[in-house]
């Protein structure tokens, strides 16, 4: 179904950003730069995107919807809390293997992404106290636990990306992640190896037709 003229024009300057983004840099892109590319004059972009700003917030919106949608296809057979959580964690660290669009346009781009990261954050919480709740493990002084997890995850993704660690490096992270939180040690162990098939992301440009309209399968926040 073709889309109305005002949602096509959206999808064309996103479509546009995000090239330029790849081969730019955010930090490196105008919206002089976009306007010659989508081949728009300035006054017609402002009547969507006031600043570069808005448009990555934007792209950055869309890249949450295509994690989560990742996310939640990853853990949607699983019952076991722990299991939720080790799936969650080896599907986050798969999402940035190298070549893979959230590694590209994060890591590459430099597209900026704290509320992404933020929200990352805010699932694992959401995640350990469920687990916590079923009596799985207890957690103690939550908020550096949770600085020394999320941090260390952010840190693993950027070095999965530029290849400092293999990606059979994944279910170590994952181990890690797991026994930081008190699961007994032959129990992350084995947790961390189960058989686990990442879910693709999509490729790039993500469509703001089909990624700004599934932001409501967003978790929300803990």
């Amino acid at each position: 179904m073709l889309l109305p003229k005002r949602q096509r024009t959206r999808a064309k300057l996103l479509d546009v950003t995000q090239g330029l983004i790849l081969e730019k840099g955010c930090q490196a892109l105008s919206l002089r730069d976009i306007c010659f590319a989508a081949d728009m004059s300035a006054g017609t972009i402002y009547n969507y995107y006031r600043s570069l700003e808005e448009i990555f917030t934007d792209i950055e919106r869309m890249l949450m919807a295509a994690y989560y949608q990742t996310l939640n296809q990853a853990v949607q057979a699983l019952t076991d809390p722990i299991e939720v959580v080790a799936a969650s964690a080896r599907q986050t660290l798969s999402n940035a293997l190298p070549g893979s669009p959230f590694g590209k346009i994060v890591f590459e781009g430099r597209l900026p992404h704290q509320r992404l990261i933020t929200s990352i954050r805010d699932n694992f919480v959401k995640d350990m106290l469920a687990a916590q709740q079923q009596g799985c493990f207890t957690i103690e002084k939550h908020a550096a636990l949770l600085a020394m997890i999320t941090g260390g995850m952010y840190g693993a993704m950027s070095d999965l990306y530029e290849e400092k660690l293999p990606v059979s490096a994944i279910e170590d992270l994952t181990e890690i992640h797991l026994a930081m939180l008190g699961v007994d040690k032959l129990k992350a162990k084995e947790v961390a190896r189960k058989s686990f098939t990442p879910v693709s992301l999509p490729a790039l440009p993500l469509s703001s037709a089909v990624w700004l309209d599934e932001l409501d399968a967003t978790p929300s926040k803990a």
